[in-house]
C-alpha cells in the first residue's frame, strides 16, 4: 500500500513539472525577457549641439564668402557685420531674419519709403523708390527674406563711398549714423580676420556672439576693470 501511495505521488509531482515548466518557460518565447538588453548610449547633447553650430558657421561663411568674392569687401568685415545686427537684434527686440544672415531691413527701408507695396521683390521698383533691396542671389528678384540678397544689399550700401578700409567706415556711419556701432563692428572684423574663423566660442569672446551686452565705465571702483 505504501509503495502505491508513493508512485502516486512520484506521478503527480511528474504532471505538475511537465505542467507547469511549459508555461515559464515560454515567457522568454512570449517576448519577456529575464535582463533588460543593453542600449548603446546616445551622443551626449553638448557635442550633437557643437556639431550643430560648426555646420551653421560652415554655411554661414560660404554666403560670406560669395558676397565677398562679388563685392570686394573682406569677408571677415561682412562677418562682423552680421555679428554686431545680431547683437542689436536681442538689444531692441525686433524679429531675427529667418535664415543664415541676422541683418534686418524694415520693409520701408528695403523698397522705398514712398513705395506702396511694402512685399516689393521687382529690383527696378524698389530702385526707383530708393529702396536699399538688391539682388544677391541671381535669381532677378529682391527678396528681404533671402540671405543672400539682404547680405549683397547691405555689402553694396557699405561701398557707395568705395571699398578703402576707410571708405567703409564712412559707409557704415552714414547708415548706423552712430559712431560706437562702426568701432564695435571693426572691433569684430579684426578678430575675425586674426582667427581667420566664424567659430570664436573657444577662443576669444568671454561671452557667447549672441549675447546682449552694454558697456559701463567703472573706472575707479575697487578692484577697476
Amino acid at each position: 500500500m505504501a509503495a502505491f501511495h508513493a508512485r502516486v505521488l512520484t506521478a503527480a509531482a511528474l504532471c505538475a513539472a511537465l505542467l507547469v515548466g511549459p508555461a515559464w518557460g515560454g515567457l522568454e518565447n512570449r517576448g519577456f525577457a529575464y535582463a533588460p538588453a543593453a542600449r548603446t548610449p546616445a551622443l551626449p547633447k553638448a557635442s550633437k549641439a557643437a556639431n550643430g553650430m560648426k555646420a551653421v558657421f560652415a554655411e554661414r561663411k560660404d554666403l560670406f564668402d560669395k558676397v565677398s568674392a562679388v563685392t570686394g569687401i573682406p569677408w571677415y568685415y561682412l562677418a562682423a557685420v552680421d555679428q554686431y545686427e545680431r547683437t542689436i537684434n536681442l538689444a531692441k527686440k525686433r524679429p531675427a531674419p529667418d535664415g543664415m544672415i541676422a541683418i534686418y531691413f524694415t520693409d520701408l527701408q528695403w523698397g522705398g519709403i514712398l513705395n506702396p507695396d511694402h512685399e516689393d521683390k521687382n529690383v527696378k521698383s524698389i530702385q526707383w523708390f530708393g529702396g536699399i533691396g538688391k539682388d544677391g542671389s541671381g535669381d532677378g528678384l529682391a527678396d528681404r527674406m533671402n540671405d543672400l540678397d539682404r547680405l549683397y544689399s547691405m555689402a553694396a550700401n557699405m561701398l557707395q563711398k568705395g571699398s578703402a578700409e576707410e571708405d567703409l567706415r564712412i559707409g557704415l556711419w552714414d547708415y548706423y549714423q552712430n559712431a560706437r556701432s562702426v568701432e564695435r563692428i571693426q572691433q569684430f572684423a579684426r578678430i575675425y580676420a586674426h582667427f581667420d574663423t566664424l567659430d570664436l566660442y573657444e577662443h576669444c569672446f568671454v561671452m557667447p556672439l549672441s549675447a546682449d551686452y552694454s558697456y559701463r565705465s567703472t573706472w575707479g571702483a575697487s578692484r577697476g576693470w
